[in-house]
Protein backbone atom coordinates (compact mmCIF):
# COMPACT_ATOMS: atom_id res chain seq x y z
CA UNK A 1 0.00 0.00 0.00
CA UNK A 2 2.94 2.37 0.71
CA UNK A 3 4.04 2.18 -2.91
CA UNK A 4 0.55 3.37 -3.98
CA UNK A 5 0.82 6.42 -1.71
CA UNK A 6 3.88 7.69 -3.59
CA UNK A 7 1.62 8.43 -6.57
CA UNK A 8 -1.17 10.95 -5.87
CA UNK A 9 -3.23 9.57 -8.76
CA UNK A 10 -3.33 6.16 -7.04
CA UNK A 11 -3.56 7.26 -3.40
CA UNK A 12 -7.34 7.75 -3.34
CA UNK A 13 -7.94 4.41 -5.05
CA UNK A 14 -5.49 2.72 -2.68
CA UNK A 15 -7.40 4.07 0.30
CA UNK A 16 -10.63 2.81 -1.20
CA UNK A 17 -9.06 -0.65 -1.77
CA UNK A 18 -7.90 -0.72 1.86
CA UNK A 19 -11.46 -0.01 3.07
CA UNK A 20 -12.89 -2.67 0.74
CA UNK A 21 -10.29 -5.20 1.91
CA UNK A 22 -11.17 -4.56 5.58
CA UNK A 23 -14.85 -5.08 4.75
CA UNK A 24 -14.03 -8.30 2.86
CA UNK A 25 -12.00 -9.56 5.84
CA UNK A 26 -14.94 -8.84 8.16
CA UNK A 27 -17.36 -10.55 5.74
CA UNK A 28 -15.07 -13.59 5.43
CA UNK A 29 -14.88 -13.93 9.22
CA UNK A 30 -18.68 -13.60 9.41
CA UNK A 31 -19.02 -16.19 6.64
CA UNK A 32 -16.74 -18.64 8.51
CA UNK A 33 -18.70 -18.06 11.72
CA UNK A 34 -21.99 -18.72 9.88
CA UNK A 35 -20.61 -21.93 8.37
CA UNK A 36 -19.42 -23.06 11.80
CA UNK A 37 -22.94 -22.44 13.17
CA UNK A 38 -24.57 -24.36 10.31
CA UNK A 39 -22.17 -27.29 10.66
CA UNK A 40 -22.46 -27.36 14.45
CA UNK A 41 -26.26 -27.49 14.14
CA UNK A 42 -25.96 -30.24 11.50
CA UNK A 43 -23.64 -32.24 13.77
CA UNK A 44 -26.11 -31.86 16.64
CA UNK A 45 -29.01 -33.06 14.46
CA UNK A 46 -26.97 -36.06 13.32
CA UNK A 47 -25.89 -36.94 16.86
CA UNK A 48 -29.53 -36.72 18.02
CA UNK A 49 -30.60 -39.13 15.25
CA UNK A 50 -32.64 -36.51 13.39
CA UNK A 51 -30.41 -36.84 10.32
CA UNK A 52 -29.17 -40.04 8.69
CA UNK A 53 -25.96 -40.46 6.72
CA UNK A 54 -27.97 -40.16 3.47
CA UNK A 55 -29.08 -36.73 4.67
CA UNK A 56 -25.46 -35.83 5.41
CA UNK A 57 -24.45 -36.81 1.86
CA UNK A 58 -27.05 -34.45 0.37
CA UNK A 59 -26.15 -31.65 2.81
CA UNK A 60 -22.43 -32.12 2.20
CA UNK A 61 -22.91 -31.89 -1.58
CA UNK A 62 -25.12 -28.81 -1.36
CA UNK A 63 -22.91 -27.06 1.19
CA UNK A 64 -19.81 -27.83 -0.85
CA UNK A 65 -21.45 -26.11 -3.85
CA UNK A 66 -22.20 -22.99 -1.80
CA UNK A 67 -18.87 -22.91 -0.01
CA UNK A 68 -16.49 -23.75 -2.82
CA UNK A 69 -12.96 -25.15 -2.54
CA UNK A 70 -11.74 -26.15 0.91
CA UNK A 71 -15.14 -27.11 2.30
CA UNK A 72 -14.06 -30.60 3.41
CA UNK A 73 -11.51 -29.08 5.81
CA UNK A 74 -14.20 -26.81 7.28
CA UNK A 75 -16.57 -29.80 7.59
CA UNK A 76 -13.88 -31.89 9.30
CA UNK A 77 -13.19 -29.20 11.90
CA UNK A 78 -16.79 -29.65 13.14
CA UNK A 79 -17.53 -33.34 12.40
CA UNK A 80 -15.04 -35.77 13.90
CA UNK A 81 -14.64 -39.53 13.92
CA UNK A 82 -16.62 -41.60 11.40
CA UNK A 83 -18.34 -38.58 9.85
CA UNK A 84 -15.34 -36.96 8.22
CA UNK A 85 -16.19 -35.54 4.79
CA UNK A 86 -14.39 -38.41 3.03
CA UNK A 87 -16.34 -41.01 5.10
CA UNK A 88 -19.89 -39.70 4.65
CA UNK A 89 -20.69 -41.67 1.48
CA UNK A 90 -19.29 -44.90 2.94
CA UNK A 91 -21.30 -44.39 6.12
CA UNK A 92 -24.46 -43.73 4.09
CA UNK A 93 -23.98 -46.95 2.12
CA UNK A 94 -23.50 -48.90 5.34
CA UNK A 95 -26.68 -47.40 6.83
CA UNK A 96 -28.64 -48.28 3.67
CA UNK A 97 -27.44 -51.90 3.85
CA UNK A 98 -28.42 -52.11 7.53
CA UNK A 99 -31.89 -50.68 6.82
CA UNK A 100 -32.31 -53.15 3.94
CA UNK A 101 -31.23 -56.03 6.18
CA UNK A 102 -33.62 -54.89 8.93
CA UNK A 103 -36.53 -55.05 6.48
CA UNK A 104 -35.78 -58.66 5.49
CA UNK A 105 -37.24 -61.35 7.74
CA UNK A 106 -36.26 -64.44 5.71
CA UNK A 107 -33.40 -65.22 3.32
CA UNK A 108 -33.06 -68.27 1.12
CA UNK A 109 -30.66 -69.58 -1.45
CA UNK A 110 -28.49 -72.35 -2.80
CA UNK A 111 -24.83 -73.32 -2.50
CA UNK A 112 -22.39 -71.80 -3.13
CA UNK A 113 -23.42 -68.52 -1.49
CA UNK A 114 -21.52 -66.25 -3.88
CA UNK A 115 -23.64 -63.44 -5.26
CA UNK A 116 -26.65 -64.13 -3.04
CA UNK A 117 -28.29 -61.83 -0.53
CA UNK A 118 -27.46 -63.30 2.89
CA UNK A 119 -27.95 -62.07 6.47
CA UNK A 120 -25.34 -59.48 7.43
CA UNK A 121 -22.82 -59.91 10.23
CA UNK A 122 -24.42 -59.32 13.61
CA UNK A 123 -27.92 -60.36 12.48
CA UNK A 124 -29.12 -63.27 14.64
CA UNK A 125 -30.69 -66.00 12.48
CA UNK A 126 -31.77 -69.60 12.63
CA UNK A 127 -31.06 -71.48 9.43
CA UNK A 128 -32.20 -74.76 7.97
CA UNK A 129 -30.21 -76.74 5.40
CA UNK A 130 -32.06 -78.95 2.92
CA UNK A 131 -30.84 -81.90 0.86
CA UNK A 132 -31.52 -82.70 -2.80
CA UNK A 133 -34.92 -84.19 -1.82
CA UNK A 134 -35.86 -80.91 -0.08
CA UNK A 135 -35.71 -82.62 3.31
CA UNK A 136 -34.43 -80.52 6.24
CA UNK A 137 -31.17 -82.13 7.33
CA UNK A 138 -29.59 -79.54 9.64
CA UNK A 139 -30.75 -76.66 11.86
CA UNK A 140 -28.37 -74.10 13.32
CA UNK A 141 -28.17 -70.55 14.62
CA UNK A 142 -25.57 -67.83 14.18
CA UNK A 143 -24.95 -64.10 14.08
CA UNK A 144 -22.32 -64.51 11.34
CA UNK A 145 -24.17 -66.41 8.61
CA UNK A 146 -21.57 -66.06 5.84
CA UNK A 147 -18.73 -67.18 8.09
CA UNK A 148 -20.75 -70.06 9.47
CA UNK A 149 -21.73 -71.30 6.01
CA UNK A 150 -18.17 -70.93 4.77
CA UNK A 151 -16.96 -73.14 7.62
CA UNK A 152 -19.76 -75.70 7.47
CA UNK A 153 -18.33 -79.12 6.72
CA UNK A 154 -21.81 -80.63 6.37
CA UNK A 155 -22.26 -79.56 2.77
CA UNK A 156 -18.95 -81.18 1.80
CA UNK A 157 -19.84 -84.49 3.45
CA UNK A 158 -23.51 -84.54 2.46
CA UNK A 159 -25.32 -83.07 -0.50
CA UNK A 160 -26.92 -79.83 0.67
CA UNK A 161 -28.77 -77.97 -2.06
CA UNK A 162 -30.81 -75.27 -0.39
CA UNK A 163 -30.91 -73.12 2.76
CA UNK A 164 -33.35 -70.82 4.52
CA UNK A 165 -32.43 -68.33 7.27
CA UNK A 166 -34.97 -66.71 9.61
CA UNK A 167 -34.29 -63.39 11.36
CA UNK A 168 -34.55 -63.49 15.16
CA UNK A 169 -34.93 -60.60 17.59
CA UNK A 170 -31.81 -61.50 19.55
CA UNK A 171 -29.59 -64.45 20.45
CA UNK A 172 -32.03 -65.80 23.05
CA UNK A 173 -34.90 -65.68 20.56
CA UNK A 174 -32.67 -67.53 18.06
CA UNK A 175 -32.13 -70.34 20.60
CA UNK A 176 -35.90 -70.64 21.11
CA UNK A 177 -36.59 -70.81 17.36
CA UNK A 178 -33.73 -73.26 16.88
CA UNK A 179 -35.12 -75.59 19.56
CA UNK A 180 -38.58 -75.43 18.00
CA UNK A 181 -37.25 -76.25 14.52
CA UNK A 182 -35.04 -79.04 15.86
CA UNK A 183 -38.06 -80.63 17.56
CA UNK A 184 -40.23 -80.12 14.48
CA UNK A 185 -37.81 -81.40 11.80
CA UNK A 186 -35.55 -83.77 13.78
CA UNK A 187 -32.80 -83.23 11.18
CA UNK A 188 -30.51 -86.22 10.75
CA UNK A 189 -27.23 -84.26 10.73
CA UNK A 190 -27.72 -82.44 14.04
CA UNK A 191 -25.85 -84.07 16.89
CA UNK A 192 -28.16 -82.49 19.48
CA UNK A 193 -31.85 -81.73 19.36
CA UNK A 194 -32.08 -79.32 22.34
CA UNK A 195 -29.83 -76.83 24.08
Amino acid sequence: MEEFLRYPELAATAGHLAVVQRKLDLLNRAKQDAWAQVLTATARLYAAGDLRADDLVRLLDEMRTWYGPGFSKTWDRVFTGPVAAKSVRHLAGRERRLRRDEAIRTWEGTFPLDGQLVPGAGVPVVYVLFDELNEPVYVGSTECFWTRMSGHHIRREHRIDFWVAYRCNDREHAYEVEERLLAEHKPRLNKRTTR
